[in-house]
């Protein structure tokens, strides 16, 4: 998720900062119902943003499980557990990588959005309340990979991130 500072992420598994130049990734869980052979895919059930060393952990998670199942929308790709070949629900993630590179960016005015030097300070025809700032350059691989998590997974990815963000939040407003 963004930080309070709107300069970086915070991983959504670990709870670690990133800000400056990173990657991450977007999982985005949508619940699919197949019913009578039929599939139906339904709105956002959740989002999450993951670092690049929590995908890591994730990778060799999928890996291990990929050199015993065959890929089929009836198996889960992170257990393997069969999801059964009549109705089921189960929940599809489409994952996307993000890489942000914030470093190489000038800083800019706020107010007239000219590009300044760090050192320069706010353009001397803008007033005191203009700040510098850079913007991220950010570039989006929305087909990274597309997983299918079975309920009782998707259950458990869920839990672990709202459990983790309510800590963050509690922790945040001390």
């Amino acid at each position: 998720m963004l930080n309070d500072t709107k300069d970086g992420i915070i991983c959504d598994y670990c709870g670690a900062e990133h800000k400056g130049d990173f990657v991450y990734y977007s999982f985005d869980f949508k619940r699919n119902v197949v019913m009578n052979k039929f599939r139906k895919e339904y709105e956002l059930a959740l989002s999450a943003d993951v670092c690049e060393s929590c995908m890591r952990l994730f990778t060799e998670r999928l890996d291990d499980v990929s050199k015993i199942i065959v890929e089929s929308e009836k198996r889960c790709d992170v257990t393997g557990e069969d999801m059964g070949i009549e109705d089921h629900e189960y929940y599809r993630c489409y994952v996307s990588k993000v890489v942000v590179d914030m470093n190489s960016q000038p800083y800019e005015c706020t107010k007239c959005g000219k590009n300044r030097g760090i050192n320069d300070g706010p353009c001397q025809d803008c007033d005191e309340s203009s700040q510098l700032i850079r913007k991220a350059d950010v570039n989006v691989d929305d087909s990274f990979v597309v997983l299918n998590f079975s309920q009782s997974i998707f259950d458990k990815f869920k839990s672990h991130i709202e459990t983790l963000r309510k800590a963050g939040a509690e922790a945040w407003a001390q």
